[in-house]
Protein backbone atom coordinates (compact mmCIF):
# COMPACT_ATOMS: atom_id res chain seq x y z
CA UNK A 1 0.00 0.00 0.00
CA UNK A 2 1.01 3.25 -0.97
CA UNK A 3 2.65 4.93 2.15
CA UNK A 4 0.59 7.98 1.31
CA UNK A 5 -2.62 6.30 1.92
CA UNK A 6 -1.58 4.29 4.90
CA UNK A 7 -0.86 7.51 6.48
CA UNK A 8 -4.18 9.02 5.70
CA UNK A 9 -6.07 5.50 6.89
CA UNK A 10 -4.40 6.13 10.09
CA UNK A 11 -5.75 9.37 10.36
CA UNK A 12 -8.97 8.51 9.14
CA UNK A 13 -9.05 5.82 11.82
CA UNK A 14 -7.84 8.15 14.58
CA UNK A 15 -10.50 10.48 13.83
CA UNK A 16 -13.32 8.60 13.17
CA UNK A 17 -15.84 8.04 15.81
CA UNK A 18 -15.45 4.90 17.80
CA UNK A 19 -18.18 2.13 17.32
CA UNK A 20 -19.30 0.96 20.87
CA UNK A 21 -19.71 -3.25 20.26
CA UNK A 22 -22.24 -3.53 22.85
CA UNK A 23 -25.04 -1.75 20.07
CA UNK A 24 -23.11 -1.11 16.92
CA UNK A 25 -23.63 2.62 17.82
CA UNK A 26 -22.03 4.49 14.91
CA UNK A 27 -23.31 8.07 13.58
CA UNK A 28 -25.21 6.98 11.12
CA UNK A 29 -27.27 4.64 13.23
CA UNK A 30 -27.56 7.12 15.86
CA UNK A 31 -28.96 9.50 13.42
CA UNK A 32 -31.53 6.65 12.00
CA UNK A 33 -32.26 6.21 15.72
CA UNK A 34 -32.26 9.74 17.48
CA UNK A 35 -33.27 11.79 14.48
CA UNK A 36 -30.80 14.91 14.83
CA UNK A 37 -31.59 15.47 18.69
CA UNK A 38 -29.26 15.70 21.10
CA UNK A 39 -28.59 12.91 23.03
CA UNK A 40 -28.62 12.81 26.56
CA UNK A 41 -25.73 14.30 29.01
CA UNK A 42 -25.44 11.00 30.67
CA UNK A 43 -25.27 7.56 29.32
CA UNK A 44 -27.69 5.18 30.14
CA UNK A 45 -25.91 1.65 29.65
CA UNK A 46 -23.39 3.67 32.44
CA UNK A 47 -24.99 4.58 34.94
CA UNK A 48 -21.84 6.47 36.64
CA UNK A 49 -22.96 9.69 38.88
CA UNK A 50 -21.08 12.28 40.35
CA UNK A 51 -20.95 12.82 43.68
CA UNK A 52 -22.31 16.73 43.06
CA UNK A 53 -24.91 15.50 40.28
CA UNK A 54 -26.30 13.13 43.49
CA UNK A 55 -26.23 16.17 45.63
CA UNK A 56 -29.17 17.68 43.91
CA UNK A 57 -33.53 16.98 44.02
CA UNK A 58 -34.20 14.10 46.74
CA UNK A 59 -30.76 13.00 46.69
CA UNK A 60 -29.98 16.62 48.30
CA UNK A 61 -33.28 16.98 50.82
CA UNK A 62 -32.32 12.91 51.87
CA UNK A 63 -28.69 14.21 53.06
CA UNK A 64 -29.79 17.38 54.57
CA UNK A 65 -32.57 15.66 56.82
CA UNK A 66 -29.89 13.24 57.66
CA UNK A 67 -27.21 16.07 58.98
CA UNK A 68 -30.01 18.08 60.34
CA UNK A 69 -30.74 15.23 62.74
CA UNK A 70 -27.16 14.38 63.33
CA UNK A 71 -26.57 18.04 64.55
CA UNK A 72 -29.20 17.38 67.30
CA UNK A 73 -28.17 13.75 67.87
CA UNK A 74 -24.21 15.28 68.46
CA UNK A 75 -25.16 18.58 70.41
CA UNK A 76 -27.71 17.74 73.02
CA UNK A 77 -27.15 14.02 73.24
CA UNK A 78 -23.53 13.46 73.90
CA UNK A 79 -22.39 13.52 77.17
CA UNK A 80 -19.27 12.25 79.13
CA UNK A 81 -19.67 8.81 80.57
CA UNK A 82 -16.75 9.18 83.55
CA UNK A 83 -17.08 11.69 86.50
CA UNK A 84 -14.02 13.10 88.57
CA UNK A 85 -12.93 11.45 91.86
CA UNK A 86 -14.96 14.32 94.15
CA UNK A 87 -18.27 13.15 92.10
CA UNK A 88 -18.37 16.16 90.04
CA UNK A 89 -19.53 16.05 86.89
CA UNK A 90 -16.69 16.26 83.91
CA UNK A 91 -16.49 17.36 80.48
CA UNK A 92 -14.48 15.10 77.81
CA UNK A 93 -11.95 16.71 76.39
CA UNK A 94 -12.59 16.62 72.81
CA UNK A 95 -16.07 17.32 73.36
CA UNK A 96 -14.25 20.88 75.26
CA UNK A 97 -12.85 21.19 71.99
CA UNK A 98 -15.45 20.94 69.42
CA UNK A 99 -17.82 22.97 71.73
CA UNK A 100 -15.07 25.73 72.48
CA UNK A 101 -13.31 25.94 69.57
CA UNK A 102 -13.08 29.69 67.51
CA UNK A 103 -12.70 27.94 63.76
CA UNK A 104 -16.24 25.78 63.69
CA UNK A 105 -19.35 25.82 65.91
CA UNK A 106 -20.60 22.25 67.37
CA UNK A 107 -23.60 22.16 65.07
CA UNK A 108 -20.90 22.84 62.18
CA UNK A 109 -18.95 19.98 63.10
CA UNK A 110 -21.96 17.20 63.17
CA UNK A 111 -23.18 18.80 59.65
CA UNK A 112 -20.15 18.59 57.58
CA UNK A 113 -19.43 14.86 59.46
CA UNK A 114 -22.87 13.67 58.29
CA UNK A 115 -22.93 15.56 54.80
CA UNK A 116 -19.45 13.71 53.74
CA UNK A 117 -19.95 10.38 55.26
CA UNK A 118 -23.03 10.15 52.82
CA UNK A 119 -21.49 11.57 49.82
CA UNK A 120 -18.07 10.22 50.29
CA UNK A 121 -18.19 7.53 52.51
CA UNK A 122 -14.95 8.95 54.66
CA UNK A 123 -14.23 11.82 57.23
CA UNK A 124 -11.19 13.56 58.59
CA UNK A 125 -10.38 15.80 61.29
CA UNK A 126 -7.38 17.18 61.34
CA UNK A 127 -5.48 17.26 65.07
CA UNK A 128 -3.14 19.97 65.68
CA UNK A 129 -0.58 18.15 68.14
CA UNK A 130 2.83 17.60 68.09
CA UNK A 131 3.79 14.21 66.77
CA UNK A 132 7.51 12.76 68.32
CA UNK A 133 9.82 10.35 67.20
CA UNK A 134 9.02 8.08 70.77
CA UNK A 135 6.72 5.24 71.09
CA UNK A 136 4.27 4.77 74.19
CA UNK A 137 4.02 1.18 76.06
CA UNK A 138 1.19 0.27 73.33
CA UNK A 139 3.12 0.82 70.66
CA UNK A 140 1.82 3.75 69.28
CA UNK A 141 3.41 6.72 68.50
CA UNK A 142 4.01 10.07 71.42
CA UNK A 143 2.34 12.99 71.20
CA UNK A 144 1.50 16.33 72.54
CA UNK A 145 -1.38 17.91 74.03
CA UNK A 146 -4.05 18.54 71.54
CA UNK A 147 -4.06 22.80 69.58
CA UNK A 148 -7.08 22.53 67.85
CA UNK A 149 -9.10 20.69 65.80
CA UNK A 150 -10.17 21.37 61.93
CA UNK A 151 -12.79 19.59 59.38
CA UNK A 152 -11.44 18.94 56.17
CA UNK A 153 -12.47 18.43 53.10
CA UNK A 154 -12.27 14.63 52.16
CA UNK A 155 -12.37 15.53 48.46
CA UNK A 156 -9.04 17.60 49.21
CA UNK A 157 -7.22 14.54 51.10
CA UNK A 158 -5.82 11.73 50.22
CA UNK A 159 -4.19 8.73 51.74
CA UNK A 160 -1.02 7.31 51.17
CA UNK A 161 0.27 4.12 51.62
CA UNK A 162 3.77 2.58 52.15
CA UNK A 163 5.34 -0.67 50.16
CA UNK A 164 3.94 -2.80 52.52
CA UNK A 165 0.31 -2.33 51.93
CA UNK A 166 0.09 0.16 55.59
CA UNK A 167 -1.12 3.05 55.89
CA UNK A 168 1.63 6.32 56.32
CA UNK A 169 0.07 9.20 55.88
CA UNK A 170 -2.29 11.94 54.39
CA UNK A 171 -1.76 14.39 51.72
CA UNK A 172 -3.99 17.38 51.04
CA UNK A 173 -4.58 19.89 48.08
CA UNK A 174 -6.04 22.98 48.74
CA UNK A 175 -6.02 26.20 46.64
CA UNK A 176 -2.96 24.82 44.23
CA UNK A 177 -1.04 23.79 47.35
CA UNK A 178 -0.33 20.65 48.89
CA UNK A 179 0.53 19.72 52.83
CA UNK A 180 1.68 16.19 53.89
CA UNK A 181 -0.04 15.30 57.08
CA UNK A 182 1.30 12.77 59.74
CA UNK A 183 -1.58 9.63 60.17
CA UNK A 184 -1.27 10.83 64.00
CA UNK A 185 -2.97 14.10 63.13
CA UNK A 186 -6.00 13.10 61.46
CA UNK A 187 -8.90 11.22 63.43
CA UNK A 188 -10.26 9.14 60.06
CA UNK A 189 -13.60 8.02 59.99
CA UNK A 190 -14.60 5.65 57.23
CA UNK A 191 -17.26 3.48 56.27
CA UNK A 192 -14.98 0.52 53.87
CA UNK A 193 -16.37 -0.91 50.84
CA UNK A 194 -16.64 -4.65 51.84
CA UNK A 195 -15.48 -5.14 48.47
CA UNK A 196 -11.84 -3.55 48.71
CA UNK A 197 -11.70 -2.63 52.51
CA UNK A 198 -9.52 0.35 50.72
CA UNK A 199 -11.84 2.39 49.72
CA UNK A 200 -14.85 3.93 50.91
CA UNK A 201 -18.58 3.07 50.43
CA UNK A 202 -21.13 5.55 50.74
CA UNK A 203 -24.86 6.52 50.45
CA UNK A 204 -24.50 8.28 47.30
CA UNK A 205 -23.02 5.02 45.80
CA UNK A 206 -25.57 2.68 47.41
CA UNK A 207 -27.95 4.41 45.90
CA UNK A 208 -26.79 5.98 42.59
CA UNK A 209 -28.79 3.72 40.78
CA UNK A 210 -31.90 5.29 41.45
CA UNK A 211 -30.56 8.76 41.12
CA UNK A 212 -29.44 8.35 38.19
CA UNK A 213 -32.89 6.76 36.67
CA UNK A 214 -34.20 10.30 37.94
CA UNK A 215 -32.03 12.57 36.28
CA UNK A 216 -32.48 10.62 33.35
CA UNK A 217 -36.14 10.72 33.69
CA UNK A 218 -35.78 14.45 33.88
CA UNK A 219 -33.41 14.89 31.50
CA UNK A 220 -35.65 13.04 28.85
CA UNK A 221 -38.76 15.47 30.24
CA UNK A 222 -36.80 18.43 29.06
CA UNK A 223 -35.46 17.67 25.82
CA UNK A 224 -39.43 16.93 24.91
CA UNK A 225 -40.82 19.98 26.37
CA UNK A 226 -37.90 21.83 24.10
CA UNK A 227 -38.36 19.71 21.45
CA UNK A 228 -41.86 20.48 21.81
CA UNK A 229 -41.55 24.39 21.19
CA UNK A 230 -40.39 23.94 17.63
CA UNK A 231 -41.96 20.27 16.58
CA UNK A 232 -43.11 20.41 13.08
CA UNK A 233 -46.72 19.67 12.04
CA UNK A 234 -47.46 17.69 8.77
CA UNK A 235 -50.10 18.48 6.24
CA UNK A 236 -51.17 15.96 3.66
CA UNK A 237 -53.77 16.28 0.65
CA UNK A 238 -55.70 12.75 -0.37
CA UNK A 239 -55.30 14.10 -4.04
CA UNK A 240 -52.10 13.65 -6.24
CA UNK A 241 -51.60 17.22 -6.94
CA UNK A 242 -49.25 18.21 -10.23
CA UNK A 243 -46.37 19.52 -9.78
CA UNK A 244 -47.58 23.32 -10.03
CA UNK A 245 -50.87 22.68 -8.18
CA UNK A 246 -48.44 20.85 -5.38
CA UNK A 247 -46.51 24.38 -5.19
CA UNK A 248 -49.57 26.31 -5.11
CA UNK A 249 -51.23 23.96 -2.26
CA UNK A 250 -47.72 24.57 -0.09
CA UNK A 251 -47.82 28.96 -1.09
CA UNK A 252 -51.14 28.86 -0.03
CA UNK A 253 -50.72 27.10 3.61
CA UNK A 254 -47.39 29.30 4.20
CA UNK A 255 -48.81 32.47 3.47
CA UNK A 256 -51.71 31.82 4.94
CA UNK A 257 -52.90 34.39 7.67
CA UNK A 258 -53.65 33.21 11.53
CA UNK A 259 -57.43 33.26 12.22
CA UNK A 260 -58.92 32.71 8.62
CA UNK A 261 -60.03 29.13 7.61
CA UNK A 262 -58.26 26.71 5.29
CA UNK A 263 -60.48 25.30 2.69
CA UNK A 264 -60.17 22.12 1.10
CA UNK A 265 -62.22 21.07 -2.17
CA UNK A 266 -63.99 17.57 -0.83
CA UNK A 267 -64.08 16.24 2.44
CA UNK A 268 -60.88 15.32 4.11
CA UNK A 269 -58.85 17.00 1.01
CA UNK A 270 -56.43 18.63 3.67
CA UNK A 271 -55.17 16.42 6.61
CA UNK A 272 -52.95 18.06 9.38
CA UNK A 273 -50.86 15.49 12.03
CA UNK A 274 -49.12 16.70 15.22
CA UNK A 275 -45.62 15.59 15.24
CA UNK A 276 -45.14 16.72 19.27
CA UNK A 277 -44.83 14.50 21.38
CA UNK A 278 -47.24 13.74 24.62
CA UNK A 279 -45.85 15.13 27.61
CA UNK A 280 -48.38 13.56 29.85
CA UNK A 281 -45.97 10.26 28.45
CA UNK A 282 -42.77 12.07 28.56
CA UNK A 283 -43.40 12.60 32.14
CA UNK A 284 -42.47 9.05 33.19
CA UNK A 285 -44.35 9.13 36.59
CA UNK A 286 -44.10 5.50 36.93
CA UNK A 287 -40.57 5.78 36.35
CA UNK A 288 -39.92 8.26 38.78
CA UNK A 289 -42.21 7.00 41.73
CA UNK A 290 -40.34 3.73 41.58
CA UNK A 291 -36.62 5.04 41.80
CA UNK A 292 -37.91 7.97 44.19
CA UNK A 293 -39.27 5.33 46.47
CA UNK A 294 -35.90 3.22 46.02
CA UNK A 295 -33.70 6.12 46.91
CA UNK A 296 -35.90 7.25 50.31
CA UNK A 297 -35.09 3.46 51.04
CA UNK A 298 -31.54 3.29 50.66
CA UNK A 299 -31.73 6.75 52.79
CA UNK A 300 -33.57 5.17 55.79
CA UNK A 301 -36.26 7.78 55.58
CA UNK A 302 -39.38 8.27 54.49
CA UNK A 303 -41.68 10.42 52.12
CA UNK A 304 -42.71 12.21 55.36
CA UNK A 305 -39.36 12.72 56.50
CA UNK A 306 -38.47 14.87 52.83
CA UNK A 307 -41.44 16.57 52.97
CA UNK A 308 -43.77 14.64 50.55
CA UNK A 309 -47.23 14.50 51.73
CA UNK A 310 -48.96 11.01 51.44
CA UNK A 311 -52.65 10.31 51.95
CA UNK A 312 -53.22 7.75 55.03
CA UNK A 313 -50.09 8.59 57.29
CA UNK A 314 -51.51 9.00 60.34
CA UNK A 315 -49.79 10.81 63.02
CA UNK A 316 -49.01 7.96 65.01
CA UNK A 317 -47.57 6.32 61.89
CA UNK A 318 -45.45 9.33 61.31
CA UNK A 319 -44.25 9.17 64.61
CA UNK A 320 -42.97 5.86 63.95
CA UNK A 321 -40.97 6.53 60.95
CA UNK A 322 -39.36 9.46 62.34
CA UNK A 323 -38.16 6.99 65.08
CA UNK A 324 -36.83 4.84 63.08
CA UNK A 325 -35.50 7.13 60.99
CA UNK A 326 -33.48 8.30 64.01
CA UNK A 327 -32.46 5.08 65.36
CA UNK A 328 -31.62 3.03 62.13
CA UNK A 329 -30.22 5.50 60.44
CA UNK A 330 -28.45 8.84 61.91
CA UNK A 331 -27.71 7.39 65.35
CA UNK A 332 -25.35 4.50 64.05
CA UNK A 333 -23.57 7.28 61.99
CA UNK A 334 -22.97 9.47 65.04
CA UNK A 335 -22.10 6.54 66.83
CA UNK A 336 -19.29 5.68 64.49
CA UNK A 337 -17.73 9.18 65.02
CA UNK A 338 -18.43 9.06 69.11
CA UNK A 339 -16.35 5.81 68.13
CA UNK A 340 -13.37 7.29 66.17
CA UNK A 341 -13.15 10.25 69.01
CA UNK A 342 -13.16 7.61 72.17
CA UNK A 343 -10.41 5.05 69.93
CA UNK A 344 -7.77 8.47 69.07
CA UNK A 345 -8.34 9.10 73.17
CA UNK A 346 -7.67 5.88 74.13
CA UNK A 347 -4.16 4.92 71.64
CA UNK A 348 -2.24 8.31 72.24
CA UNK A 349 -3.47 9.50 75.86
CA UNK A 350 -3.62 6.11 77.63
CA UNK A 351 -2.04 7.83 80.73
CA UNK A 352 -4.75 10.09 80.88
CA UNK A 353 -7.62 7.59 79.72
CA UNK A 354 -6.81 5.24 82.68
CA UNK A 355 -6.85 8.20 85.19
CA UNK A 356 -9.80 9.87 84.17
CA UNK A 357 -11.59 6.88 81.95
CA UNK A 358 -13.83 9.61 79.96
CA UNK A 359 -15.88 8.08 77.34
CA UNK A 360 -18.14 10.07 74.68
CA UNK A 361 -21.59 8.44 75.15
CA UNK A 362 -24.56 8.76 73.11
CA UNK A 363 -28.35 8.82 74.97
CA UNK A 364 -31.25 7.56 73.00
CA UNK A 365 -34.00 10.05 72.74
CA UNK A 366 -36.53 7.05 71.75
CA UNK A 367 -35.33 5.37 75.23
CA UNK A 368 -38.35 5.27 77.86
CA UNK A 369 -35.81 5.05 80.63
CA UNK A 370 -34.18 8.71 79.46
CA UNK A 371 -37.27 10.23 78.95
CA UNK A 372 -38.59 9.55 82.15
CA UNK A 373 -35.33 10.38 83.76
CA UNK A 374 -35.60 13.46 82.46
CA UNK A 375 -38.56 14.34 83.20
CA UNK A 376 -37.72 12.76 86.99
CA UNK A 377 -35.00 15.69 86.85
CA UNK A 378 -37.63 18.30 85.51
CA UNK A 379 -39.87 17.38 88.58
CA UNK A 380 -37.63 17.57 90.89
CA UNK A 381 -35.88 20.96 90.02
CA UNK A 382 -39.71 22.12 90.32
CA UNK A 383 -40.08 20.85 93.68
CA UNK A 384 -36.87 22.02 94.90
CA UNK A 385 -38.07 26.14 93.57
CA UNK A 386 -41.02 25.34 95.10
CA UNK A 387 -39.60 24.33 98.48
CA UNK A 388 -37.07 27.25 98.76
CA UNK A 389 -39.84 29.75 97.70
CA UNK A 390 -41.91 28.26 101.09
CA UNK A 391 -38.70 28.66 103.43
CA UNK A 392 -37.73 32.39 102.14
CA UNK A 393 -41.55 33.00 103.53
CA UNK A 394 -41.11 31.68 106.99
CA UNK A 395 -42.10 28.27 106.66
CA UNK A 396 -40.07 25.53 108.60
CA UNK A 397 -38.02 23.36 106.16
CA UNK A 398 -39.56 20.01 107.55
CA UNK A 399 -42.87 21.47 107.09
CA UNK A 400 -41.99 22.88 103.54
CA UNK A 401 -40.80 19.49 102.31
CA UNK A 402 -43.56 17.69 103.37
CA UNK A 403 -45.67 19.99 101.50
CA UNK A 404 -43.56 19.90 98.12
CA UNK A 405 -43.76 16.50 98.17
CA UNK A 406 -47.14 15.54 98.94
CA UNK A 407 -46.92 14.27 102.81
CA UNK A 408 -49.41 17.39 104.12
CA UNK A 409 -52.30 18.75 101.87
CA UNK A 410 -52.52 23.22 102.30
CA UNK A 411 -54.61 23.28 105.46
CA UNK A 412 -52.13 21.36 107.52
CA UNK A 413 -49.30 23.74 105.85
CA UNK A 414 -50.52 27.00 107.73
CA UNK A 415 -49.45 29.70 107.84
CA UNK A 416 -45.48 30.84 108.20
CA UNK A 417 -44.17 30.62 111.95
CA UNK A 418 -40.49 32.18 111.27
CA UNK A 419 -39.23 35.59 110.75
CA UNK A 420 -37.67 36.02 107.42
CA UNK A 421 -34.37 36.81 107.32
CA UNK A 422 -33.23 40.40 106.69
CA UNK A 423 -30.62 40.77 103.29
CA UNK A 424 -27.20 42.33 104.88
CA UNK A 425 -28.56 45.76 103.16
CA UNK A 426 -31.95 46.21 104.98
CA UNK A 427 -30.05 45.26 108.19
CA UNK A 428 -27.97 47.98 108.13
CA UNK A 429 -30.45 50.29 107.15
CA UNK A 430 -32.33 49.09 110.77
CA UNK A 431 -29.29 49.33 112.87
CA UNK A 432 -28.54 53.17 111.08
CA UNK A 433 -32.44 53.81 111.83
CA UNK A 434 -31.79 52.35 115.53
CA UNK A 435 -28.61 54.32 115.64
CA UNK A 436 -30.72 57.83 114.48
CA UNK A 437 -29.05 58.22 111.39
CA UNK A 438 -31.30 60.60 109.34
CA UNK A 439 -32.63 59.60 105.95
CA UNK A 440 -30.22 61.18 104.05
CA UNK A 441 -27.04 60.04 105.93
CA UNK A 442 -28.59 56.51 105.14
CA UNK A 443 -28.21 57.07 101.80
CA UNK A 444 -25.12 58.63 102.11
CA UNK A 445 -23.48 55.46 103.98
CA UNK A 446 -25.44 52.88 101.84
CA UNK A 447 -25.17 54.32 98.74
CA UNK A 448 -29.36 54.19 98.38
CA UNK A 449 -32.06 56.11 97.95
CA UNK A 450 -34.49 56.91 101.23
CA UNK A 451 -35.97 53.61 101.98
CA UNK A 452 -37.19 54.82 105.19
CA UNK A 453 -40.81 54.12 104.68
CA UNK A 454 -39.93 50.77 103.75
CA UNK A 455 -37.80 49.42 106.33
CA UNK A 456 -39.36 49.22 109.47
Amino acid sequence: MNPLNRVRNAVRAFIAPSIDKQNNSTIANEFLRYGSRPKMGLNIDDPVLTDEDFYSGYGYVIIERRANRAVILGTEYTYTKSTKKDGSSSEHPYLKIINDSLDFTAEDFWYEYSRYMDLEGVHYVLVVRTVTNQKQKNGYTKVGKIQSMEILNPYQVRRVFNQQGELGGYVEHRDGMARDIPKEMIIEVIKKNPIDRKKSFSLSDAASDPQFVLKQAADYTRKSIRNNINAPGLITSDLVMEDYDYENFKERIRNHKAGEPLFGNGPSAISYQDTSIDLNKSALSTVNADNRDQLISVGGTSKNQIGLDQSGTGRETASVQKDDFTENAVMPMVKKMIGALNMDYKRYYPEEFASTGYEIALNNPLSSDFANTLLEIQVNQGQLAFKQTLVAAGYEEEIATQFVTGEIDLAALGSPTLQTELSDSDALMVALLKAGATPEEIAQITGTPDLTNQVS
